[in-house]
Formats: C-alpha cells, sequence, structure tokens
C-alpha cells in the first residue's frame, strides 16, 4: 500500500492532480496508518465483498500473523475515514453465485 502511495503522490507532484482516478485493488490487509492517505491523495479503494464471505480470519492469521489479522477487511473504517470505494465481484475470476474454491 505505502509504495502505490508513494508513487501515486509523486505522479500528483510531478502532474498535478488534475482527474488521475488512481485506485489501489483487491484491498484486504492495510494498516490504520494508511487509510487516511486515500482521501488526503483521492486513491480510489477497490475492494471484493465475495473474498471477504469466503475468507476464513485463520487463513490470514496464518499468513500474516495473529498481530495484523485486526487489519483485515476494514471496509467500515475505510467509510469512516471518507475514502471513495469501490465495491467489485472479481468476476469472471471468482463465480457471480456459489461458493469459492
Amino acid at each position: 500500500m505505502r509504495l502505490a502511495f508513494d508513487a501515486y503522490e509523486e505522479a500528483q507532484r510531478i502532474n498535478g492532480r488534475k482527474d488521475t482516478r488512481h485506485a489501489i485493488e483487491h484491498i484486504e490487509v492495510i494498516h490504520p496508518d494508511d487509510i487516511p492517505c486515500f482521501l488526503e491523495l483521492g486513491v480510489i479503494a477497490s475492494m471484493q465483498p465475495k473474498h471477504l464471505a469466503a475468507a476464513e480470519k485463520s487463513m490470514y492469521a496464518a499468513r500474516i500473523g495473529k498481530g495484523r489479522e485486526q487489519y483485515t477487511f476494514t471496509l467500515h473504517s475505510l467509510q469512516k475515514a471518507g475514502a471513495t470505494l469501490a465495491i467489485g465481484s472479481n468476476f469472471p475470476v471468482v463465480p457471480l453465485k456459489g461458493n469459492i474454491e
């Protein structure tokens, strides 16, 4: 996330804000310190709720550690911070109905 924010910030410094519509896709884990950057830089936060519905918390804990598990799928925190959200299905990678396998 921070690398993407740094890149977008540099692009905006060089080119101005204009109508850039920068976005970060597949936000599943984000540190709380990075949440305000979406509003500050005008970056769109793109999430796929189907991933949230299919994900087991234990899977994240095993991969990123128990301490960072609390930073998964912070949709409400992003919304409260004023981030622009894009919610997608991730179709055709993820089916529109049925189980994710």
